[in-house]
């Protein structure tokens, strides 16, 4: 497990170690803990995992849950209902079963979407005008969250707000057409309205594309609350659902001291918008380390019950409150289809490769291990790099990473050919390549230069690993 909680309790470890009267040095020996560490965390300025939260809440004698209230008062208060707009976005668990299949069910699902792609000329780029229209003035249907999810339990004591129909067809219609649209909303409707929690119902198909947006976006937005997403492998009308558990949990944590960004809480798991990879295409039975379906490979997951014990507190937005994220979908469309994927392990034809990378205004290489490319890539790479495009390495391996240990490798460039210049590739590290897309996305939207997108990219892999 890594980062998904906020770090701003350090004040109530030194409290509470006061009142038991112990010394930094007793309480990090207790929690297992370097010293140097703990002192960082009490002071607010090292982030901290569930994980060691929980050792040093047992080394204190209290719950986990006790660390996140600045008094005994707020821990006794019952937890009250927290305010969201929810909006679904298409899947599975709303489906409906019919002798042909599974088929979505709603204002805009898989018949009127072939609809729209029929009046739309089949054009993406008219796509992308029509869908935002529609996501635009779809209506909340009714207050009362119980009316439109009376199957997941306890709704009415977890959650309440609005429901937004958006989107009612199989998540496998996304593509970037579909995906500006969407990730537009939903920015928007985050950033206007920053003190209801948005919360999504979605298809496991594309979650892990989706998602990194929602992440990259948000991670460093303090004064809104986190998106949370989940979906289901079954329809909650299908024999042994797995829609009303998921569901629960994602009300349920509305009420979690997350970090800024977005989550997909799936299989009681809650998976960091930037780690998420989609594992098992048939569902069952497949697992990875006994997770199914999804796999977080940098270990930024926690489960859903490790702070169930007590009434956990929100934390409170105050102070000022940051800009609208007002991107148009046609922005972001654009935006989407500037940044190049070279991933290598598909095998791509090198001398195409090459050229689409001289046209691209951002390209995402995908490498080898540890950064491995071949020559005329990592020329091309450079080549760009020194026209100042905006050039990320990442690998492609399930848990990877780069470094500069081979001689082919990418990111010895910057110690190389560009060195004493300007120009610099950006390190993606362990970051997906999904996820260095949408950085890569996020910088050409506001207008980086190399160094000042690999600062956001540092910024965000120093946040979420």
């Amino acid at each position: 497990m890594s980062k998904v909680i906020n770090k701003d309790f350090g004040a109530q470890i030194v409290r509470l170690r006061l009142e038991k009267k112990m010394t930094q040095a007793g309480l990090a020996k207790l929690a297992g803990i370097h010293v140097t560490f703990l002192s960082g965390v009490e002071k607010g300025q090292r982030n901290i995992s569930i994980d060691t939260a929980q050792k040093i809440a047992s080394a204190l004698g209290v719950q986990i849950s006790e660390l996140f209230f600045q008094d005994k008062g707020q821990f006794a208060r019952k937890r009250i209902a927290t305010p969201i707009n929810f909006v679904k976005l298409g899947g599975t668990w709303d489906m409906q079963v019919t002798a042909d299949g599974l088929i979505g069910d709603g204002q805009l699902d898989d018949k009127r979407f072939a609809d729209v792609e029929g009046e739309t000329g089949h054009s993406e780029a008219a796509l992308v005008g029509e869908l935002e229209r529609l996501f635009t003035e779809t209506k909340s249907l009714h207050t009362a969250l119980d009316k439109h999810l009376p199957w997941v339990p306890e709704i009415s004591s977890l959650i309440y707000g609005n429901f937004y129909p958006i989107f009612s067809g199989d998540s496998s219609h996304y593509r970037t057409a579909v995906m500006a649209p969407a990730v537009s909303y939903l920015l928007k409707r985050a950033t206007q309205e920053p003190d209801k929690q948005l919360v999504a119902g979605m298809g496991t198909d594309t979650v892990d594309i989706l998602l990194p947006y929602l992440d990259v976006f948000l991670f460093d937005r303090s004064d809104i609350y986190p998106i949370l997403v989940s979906g289901a492998n079954l329809s909650f009308r299908e024999e042994n659902s797995d829609a009303p558990k998921n569901f629960h949990d994602l009300a349920q944590a509305t009420h979690l001291p997350l970090q800024p960004g977005a989550y997909y809480i799936f299989d009681r798991t809650i998976f960091k918008g930037g780690d998420i990879v989609k594992i098992d295409p048939s569902e069952h039975p497949t697992t990875i380390e006994g997770m199914t379906t999804f796999f977080a490979p940098q270990r930024t997951h926690a489960r859903v019950g490790v702070l169930e014990t007590g009434n956990i507190r929100r934390e409170e937005h105050v102070g000022m409150r940051g800009p609208v994220i007002g991107y148009s979908a046609q922005e972001l469309f654009e935006a989407m289809n500037a940044v190049l994927t070279v991933n290598l392990g598909d095998m791509p034809d090198i001398d195409s490769a090459v050229q689409q990378m001289q046209n691209a205004k951002a390209i995402v290489v995908v490498s080898h291990a540890l950064g491995n490319v071949p020559y005329p890539i990592r020329h091309a790479a450079i080549d760009a790099a020194k026209a100042g495009k905006l050039v990320i390495n990442v690998s492609r391996t399930l848990m990877g990473d780069t470094n500069e240990r081979y001689y082919v490798s990418l990111g010895s460039a910057n110690e190389r050919e560009l060195k004493g210049t300007e120009y610099h590739i950006i390190a993606g590290g362990r970051l997906s390549n999904r996820t260095a897309k949408s950085l890569l996305v996020r910088a050409v939207l506001e207008g980086r230069d190399q160094m000042s997108a690999n600062v956001l990219v540092e910024q965000y892999k120093a946040r979420t690993f």
